[in-house]
């Protein structure tokens, strides 16, 4: 993920690795978080990553009792990685059993009963439908990884590595609709609004340069729905969760071909232009020209996520609008695949 701060990164990627982040259903997910830190135990890198691995144990066990996580620190690597189980039950059950000797060895045998089952039954299977033109099925855990740096614009040769299969790069929606100064809600400190719409340019043409596949994602739709207005909104919520429709990349042949004969606008991207504004000028200008190299745009929001650095009571976990979506995209999967019906 690429942005700059306050954009909403921290966020999008604790709601992806919660059970019940997507906005209507829930999916069987674990999660790995790893954060590189320069200083000692009293640094603020370490807590911000105390704390944003308390918050994810918190919403992986439904907990109510919610605090909003400080912002990370500038200059801060993070990996945060989901594991989907698939809704078809072919991850693999885990199952320990006694912990003595004939334990043991009745784990050992059934483990490579599963294993030699598991090969003729689905890898084999699996491989043959793939050799012969049917796509094969996954007999693992789906893993989608997030990388993000934290911090403003001189980080783009880092996160833009060229191993990475994919590039989000994010934008707060308030920017969009043309706020000048914001406040950060902990520290109070002022900080130019339109930041994340510059460093999004730089993370576009970064991306197009390198011929990555690259998503832009506008988070925080909510703080802008009484600007967006009724119809605009109802076309939001419907590509936002629209998960029958999640879409495919395009391959080199078809984006090449794109840069010979642009396609019509998205429906999405057809928003966009029209909340930037046919008189744009700057950053914002520059971001409309760079929406054509987009491969897909998304509109993610979440309710109920706490505003209080105290734990308190939510009357509702947090979910997220346009995150199954995005999930799905990013897998190149299908919602059934992963996702469940809320209770």
């Amino acid at each position: 993920m690429a942005g700059a701060r306050a954009a909403g990164k921290t966020v999008l990627a604790l709601q992806a690795m919660s059970p019940h982040g997507p906005a209507g259903g829930y999916v069987e997910v674990d999660n790995f978080i790893f954060t590189r830190r320069l200083e000692g135990v009293a640094g603020r890198t370490y807590r911000s990553f105390l704390e944003i691995l308390h918050l994810s144990n918190l919403l992986q066990r439904s907990d109510p009792y919610l605090f909003s996580p400080d912002g990370t620190p500038p200059g801060t690597r993070n990996m945060r990685v989901a594991f989907y189980r698939p809704a078809n039950e072919l991850g693999v059950r885990l199952d320990d059993g006694d912990r003595n000797l004939a334990g043991y060895a009745k784990r050992m045998v059934r483990l490579a009963v599963r294993a030699t089952d598991r090969f003729f039954r689905v890898d084999l299977h699996a491989s043959f439908k793939e050799i012969f033109g049917a796509q094969g099925v996954h007999p693992y855990w789906y893993t989608l990884a997030f990388y993000d740096k934290s911090g403003e614009s001189e980080e783009v040769a880092d996160i833009m590595r060229d191993t990475l299969d994919k590039v989000a790069v994010v934008v707060n929606a308030v920017e969009v609709f043309g706020l000048k100064i914001a406040e950060d809600p902990i520290t109070g400190e002022k900080y130019a609004a339109e930041k994340s719409i510059e460093v999004a340019v730089q993370r576009l043409k970064r991306a197009t340069a390198q011929r990555q596949v690259c998503y832009l994602v506008v988070t925080q739709m909510d703080l802008v729905k009484d600007k967006v207005g009724e119809r605009d909104w109802a076309t939001v919520l419907e590509l936002a969760d629209g998960v029958n429709n999640v879409g495919r990349d395009r391959g080199m042949f078809r984006r090449s071909w794109a840069r010979l004969v642009p396609p019509g606008p998205s429906p999405a991207r057809r928003l966009l232009e029209k909340w930037i504004g046919p008189q744009a000028t700057g950053n914002r200008k520059q971001l409309k020209e760079r929406l054509k190299d987009v491969e897909e745009i998304f509109f993610i929001w979440t309710d109920n996520f706490p505003t209080s650095r105290t734990p308190s009571r939510q009357n509702t976990l947090p979910t997220s609008h346009g995150l199954a979506k995005f999930v799905c995209r990013c897998l190149n999967i299908r919602w059934e695949q992963i996702g469940r019906e809320s209770n």
